[in-house]
């Protein structure tokens, strides 16, 4: 991947280099750019093959409020055959690891991140760049995290976690302190695999009142 690769005319003081999901975390965490969020069931992976998505630079595959509860057994298929695809297409010279988004993965809980994470093999992990976890709270942030390092050590892998701070805990400042204080020695020891953290901005929005109609 390259930034602005849609705009290949332009002069730059310093050019834009290449990445992809190997790229020295120190380096990676910089590089997402503006990340595409789509349901888990949308298939786009002809497109990226295709090379047609030359301005998207990473992207998250949804299993949480994207879809319906009744979709997530079809987004997870999906994902799963959008990995196999895209390893495929790597293992015949089609494309290369620098051809693909950084991809990542929105777990919808713990429970379905360590159910999600039992269908992943080196093949198909070797593509992905990490998950996302919603909710991201001081009692549940332990259990997303021990599974995470639990992948990473079964198959070999680098695979990253995002977690989103969002929810009332946070947002409210009779308790956020609190909550960011726990959240950030729960995250201390994890600090090699965590990329990124996000805020939960619409989240925060609707709990201010601030969200247009």
């Amino acid at each position: 991947m390259k930034h602005h690769m849609y705009n290949p005319g332009f002069k730059f003081v310093l050019n834009p280099i290449e990445f992809n999901k190997n790229t020295e975390r120190s380096l990676l965490q910089y590089c997402l750019g503006a990340t595409l969020y789509m349901p888990g069931t949308k298939e786009v992976v002809d497109k990226i093959l295709n090379k047609e998505l030359t301005d998207l630079t990473s992207m998250v595959m949804c299993f949480e409020d994207a879809i319906m509860e009744n979709e997530l057994l079809p987004a997870e298929k999906n994902v799963i055959s959008h990995l196999n695809k895209i390893a495929e297409a790597i293992e015949q010279g089609v494309v290369s690891h620098n051809d693909i988004p950084l991809t990542f993965i929105r777990v919808r809980t713990t429970e379905q991140f360590r159910s999600f994470a039992r269908q992943l093999n080196p093949r198909l992990a070797n593509i992905l760049s990490g998950f996302v976890f919603p909710k991201f709270y001081s009692y549940n942030a332990n259990e997303y995290l021990h599974i995470l390092r639990e992948l990473n050590d079964e198959l070999n892998v680098t695979l990253y976690g995002m977690p989103i701070l969002e929810g009332r805990s946070i947002a409210m400042i009779e308790t956020r302190t609190n909550e960011l204080m726990q959240l950030r020695d729960i995250l201390q020891p994890y600090k090699d695999l965590i990329l990124n953290i996000r805020v939960g901005g619409t989240d925060f929005s609707s709990l201010f009142g601030v969200r247009r109609g």
